[in-house]
């Protein structure tokens, strides 16, 4: 027998490995010695392991006809995790110390949690009706951000042993957000800046945040570091602002903020404003900013009563700047907060700023700048 006749294939089937045996040895006996194996990486090196027997044993002249010696010893002692429900807590234990206290907290803990919580399938081979109840029930952004996260629980689970194989690996990707959707994100205008500033200049109580607001569009940081933001964490000569902390008031958390520390130079206009904020005793801890009860802003209810507006469920009613500036026609859609740093990033890169400038000053990466803060669209295009 040549040396070809003793090679053994390794082929995959349904998502299974076996082996395929020469034509010569099997004489049209069965063909495949089927391991009961998923087609993983480690278990492709089994495999491999028993070709290379098997060849062995053929030119040896041992080959087992019954196959019982080349098929993996069953382990009764591996007793797999089914319930996603259960794997994802084991894989949040896991992702907790590599993971900033409010992103463990707000996304692994709660959002993605309560998610998986909700599902009418919680055993993980139903991941096709998950994804289904999912663009049924929720936006593609929503859909394809949840499965990403599944997907990667059960990667580390099959990694751990915990299952064999990832039944929602490439889940998310096979979902295409349909045609006509636009990433763009709407800025604001000056006009529209000057337009909520001095509605919140004229209101009675939303006035107490007029410089909250007004430090958001000088600046373009994050609302969390505005809020964490103190007098010590101002230059003596108000030459310069060291963004540090970032606080999230859901969680009541201060932390480190989210792009590291940097220093954010201060115009005259900024210098101004921060001379004529700044009162005549303070602390170094002394928050700039503080809520209408003078604790720190809590950026939800900001969001929610403030800007937006809203009815209490004790039917108390809060008429906020924007919704109010909707209704009276001056501005046409609603933009959360967030859209004022996206709104600077734009303006600093159309007086002539450049990606790298901009991305260090408001704490991102050139690319991140790029893909989510600065406006893409066009209005006219110039002469060339």
């Amino acid at each position: 027998m040549t040396v070809k006749k003793y090679t053994v294939g390794i082929e995959t089937s349904r998502g299974y490995l076996r082996l395929r045996l020469p034509n010569e040895v099997a004489k049209g006996s069965q063909r495949y010695i089927h391991l009961g194996l998923p087609a993983t990486v480690p278990n492709q090196r089994t495999a491999q392991e028993q070709a290379w027997q098997i060849e062995d044993d053929l030119k040896n002249g041992s080959f087992d006809w019954t196959f019982v010696k080349y098929k993996p010893k069953k382990n009764n002692s591996a007793i797999y995790i089914w319930d996603l429900t259960e794997l994802w807590g084991k894989y949040c234990d896991f992702m907790r110390p590599q993971l900033a206290e409010t992103t463990y907290e707000k996304d692994y803990k709660r959002k993605f949690s309560n998610h998986i919580e909700k599902f009418p399938w919680k055993n993980i081979r139903d991941s096709l009706k998950v994804r289904d109840y999912l663009l049924e029930n929720f936006s593609v952004e929503t859909a394809k951000r949840v499965l990403m996260h599944v997907s990667a629980c059960c990667t580390w689970a099959v990694e751990s042993k915990l299952i064999p194989v990832n039944p929602y690996l490439g889940l998310a990707q096979s979902i295409k957000k349909p045609r006509g959707i636009c990433g763009d994100i709407e800025v604001f205008s000056q006009r529209e800046r000057d337009l909520i500033l001095e509605q919140i200049a004229g209101h009675d109580y939303h006035k107490h945040y007029l410089g909250f607001v007004q430090f958001l569009f000088y600046t373009g940081c994050r609302m969390g570091e505005a809020v964490a933001l103190t007098w010590g964490h101002v230059a003596s000569d108000f030459s310069y602002i060291h963004f540090q902390e970032s606080y999230n008031s859901e969680l009541k958390i201060r932390k480190i903020t989210k792009s590291s520390t940097r220093k954010f130079p201060c115009n005259k206009t900024l210098k101004e404003f921060l001379e004529q904020l700044r009162p005549e005793h303070y602390q170094p801890t002394t928050p700039v900013f503080t809520s209408y009860k003078g604790g720190l802003i809590n950026a939800q209810k900001f969001t929610r009563q403030v800007w937006k507006g809203c009815r209490q469920s004790n039917s108390k009613k809060y008429s906020g700047i924007l919704g109010t500036l909707i209704k009276q026609g001056q501005i046409n859609i609603y933009r959360s907060p967030s859209v004022i740093r996206h709104s600077v990033a734009t303006w600093l890169l159309q007086g002539g700023l450049t990606v790298p400038q901009v991305a260090k000053l408001l704490g991102n990466s050139p690319n991140i700048l790029l893909k989510h803060y600065a406006n893409g669209s066009v209005d006219e295009v110039p002469d060339f």
